[in-house]
């Protein structure tokens, strides 16, 4: 993946500007020391270098204010999570493949045995085959 870019004083001061010294988000005013760096699109969910690279392009950077910052962080933290488990990166299927756990037996719980009824989902009961 493309390195993680540095924004320089000059390239940051020159954001700031084009954006009236405003959070892109919310459009509270900031104040130089409160600004957060952020990337518009983000950068681990580039689908490859090029778009990596991109992503690291000074176009794709704004000024947000902490509040906005935070909010997003988290919105993003459960799309990356979710994107990890369904890679199978992690999770029950990355367990699964690194042979740390097994399939639930179906069944009656051990030391247990069955009570020939069951349950229907309208709620009925019946006797088991």
């Amino acid at each position: 993946m493309a390195k993680r870019r540095k924004l320089t004083r000059r390239q940051k001061a020159e954001i700031f500007q084009a954006q009236n010294g405003q959070c892109i988000d919310c459009g509270t005013k900031l104040s130089v020391g409160e600004v957060e760096w952020d990337h518009r699109k983000e950068r681990r969910m580039a689908v490859d270098e090029e778009d990596a690279k991109a992503r690291e392009d000074l176009s794709n950077f704004a000024g947000i204010c902490p509040t906005c910052h935070l909010a997003k962080t988290a919105e993003w933290a459960g799309i990356h999570a979710k994107a990890e488990r369904q890679g199978g990166r992690t999770g029950q299927q990355a367990r699964r493949a690194a042979g740390k756990t097994q399939a639930i037996p179906s069944g009656p719980m051990p030391g247990t045995k069955a009570s020939g009824w069951k349950r229907k989902f309208d709620g009925t009961v019946e006797r088991r085959n």
